[in-house]
């Protein structure tokens, strides 16, 4: 999977694979292909354990393709991995039509970041900085 370097320590990304940053820990995520007629893809943990994906959460990662043909979306892969493999998914909204009572919220926005937040009716995108902003996709009652 990785190649260890002993001089420098520095650790490379086999070919084919994407980084995905979890505050300290490094996913990876393969490129998609075909396994029995269904999409499949997988997820690499910190600790080599492997999450297989398949069919339409697969279609779900794609986003831009690198120049070894994956297509996964690293932003989307980091809230995937936030929200069902390090959580339960049934702890989630995706539907931000449903709105919760006011109180506290745990937000996910459209890059991976996660915030807790103080919900008070109204769903508030995050400017970042004088270009970018992002914007909720997922919540969760503290």
């Amino acid at each position: 999977m990785r190649k260890y370097n002993k001089e420098t320590g520095w650790k490379t990304l086999r070919k084919g694979l994407k980084k995905v940053n979890i505050g300290q820990d490094v996913w990876r995520i393969g490129r998609s292909t075909n396994k029995k007629g269904k999409l499949h893809q997988v997820i690499y943990g910190p600790d080599d354990r492997e999450y297989h994906l398949y069919g339409e959460e697969v279609q779900r990662m794609f986003g831009q393709v690198n120049r070894d043909g994956n297509k996964a979306d690293q932003a989307k892969v980091k809230v995937y991995i936030l929200t069902e493999i390090l959580d339960k998914r049934e702890n989630w909204c995706f539907d931000l039509r449903n709105k919760p009572k006011d109180g506290k919220l745990k937000v996910v926005y459209n890059n991976g970041t996660v915030k807790n937040i103080e919900f008070d009716g109204v769903w508030k995108s995050v400017k970042m900085n004088r270009y970018h902003e992002i914007h909720p996709v997922g919540y969760r009652i503290i």
